[in-house]
């Protein structure tokens, strides 16, 4: 009986390790990754309110004078459904590890668009969270992604494909931490700051109205997702399945004499996926998750 006490002890010990700093099902401790909703954005405070850098020192840094964020290749509008890849810089003259945490919202402050991380990268990961009701994707640092190449100098990497129908505008918030390395929640720096793209509302309404033709469900599935178009499926149909991590899982043609056709999903693990669909030069972007 004993010995059974303690085996009990020991592996409840052991799950309490395993999932120790776990929010949401990703790992987020304090010096791999950013504790949930910590960028300053409407609704959520920074790090220095979450119980993390609880004295840190912030700045609103609107000039961008320590941080600059880059859409592309410095594009200033977005068009739907486009993905690209993103860069936030930071200069913080002696710093040796930083950290941050972004967020895409349109004007309602929900979520815009979907996050994943470039193939075979290991800076950045991704981040879900809840904030009145509505559901929020973050990108932040990994335990490689807060030591910068040069003393003072970080630059980190992420893909954000842009919503397939949504007219106005997506402001990124973000806070970046400039620590003192004293491997403390003391002492630190930092530094918020947001920056919003726009789109045109003209190729959008035209993206819109072919979009609304296409239904994919279930949005939280298990072996299967179906695809339906009201008026059929053109012969240059395609999609691919798209990982949280920006790999191409799976693609084929749509092939149909119908109006549905239903992808399997039996060899994807459970997860966060992008569907993308293309045809006649537009693509349909939808978020799903596999759970079973």
């Amino acid at each position: 009986m004993l010995q059974k006490t303690i085996l009990i002890v020991f592996g409840l010990a052991m799950v309490l390790l395993i999932t120790a700093g776990k929010n949401n099902g990703n790992t987020i401790l304090k010096s791999s990754g950013s504790h949930i909703s910590s960028t300053g954005a409407p609704g959520e405070q920074t790090c220095a309110k979450s119980g993390c850098h609880i004295d840190a020192q912030i700045d609103q840094d609107d000039n961008k004078v320590v941080t600059k964020l880059i859409l592309g290749d410095n594009e200033k509008i977005y068009t739907p459904a486009q993905k690209y890849t993103m860069k936030l810089h930071a200069i913080k003259a002696g710093v040796g590890r930083f950290g941050f945490q972004i967020v895409a919202l349109d004007t309602n402050n929900r979520s815009s668009g979907a996050f994943s991380v470039p193939q075979n990268y290991n800076r950045v990961q991704l981040q879900n969270g809840t904030i009145n009701g509505s559901n929020r994707n973050y990108v932040t640092h990994t335990t490689a992604g807060n030591k910068p190449d040069v003393v003072g100098e970080v630059e980190w990497n992420f893909v954000w494909t842009a919503p397939q129908s949504y007219k106005g505008k997506v402001t990124f918030y973000y806070c970046v931490n400039a620590t003192n390395m004293d491997n403390t929640n003391t002492g630190d720096h930092l530094f918020v700051a947001s920056e919003s793209y726009t789109t045109s509302a003209t190729k959008v309404s035209e993206n819109e109205d072919f979009a609304s033709t296409f239904r994919v469900y279930p949005t939280v599935a298990n072996d299967y997702l179906t695809v339906e178009n009201e008026s059929g499926f053109a012969k240059d149909t395609k999609y691919e399945i798209v990982s949280s991590s920006g790999l191409i899982l799976q693609k084929n043609r749509i092939e149909s004499s119908g109006n549905s056709v239903v992808i399997p999903l039996e060899l994807l693990p459970n997860g966060y996926y992008i569907v993308r669909i293309t045809t006649a030069g537009i693509a349909i972007v939808k978020n799903f998750v596999v759970l079973r």
